[in-house]
């Protein structure tokens, strides 16, 4: 089972990643490694440095998940 990022404000696994909106979160906080993220339980938009699942094509055709926070 995939490991679920745990919203700060109401405890529960459902984080979400969210569209980045306007200058700020599109190209400021992302170069800062900050993404926005929203909680489907209690609606709390937050940036984290988190990126989500990341998808990776190889030459080959293979497709890899992985998981990158930035420290």
């Amino acid at each position: 089972m995939a490991h679920r990022l745990t919203c700060p404000q109401c405890g529960q696994p459902q984080l979400t990643r969210s569209k980045r909106d306007g200058l700020l979160e599109r190209w400021i906080l992302t170069s800062f490694g900050r993404y926005p993220w929203r909680c489907k339980a209690c609606k709390v938009r937050l940036m984290l440095k988190d990126r989500g699942i990341q998808r990776h094509k190889e030459p080959d055709g293979t497709i890899h998940h992985s998981r990158k926070v930035m420290t």
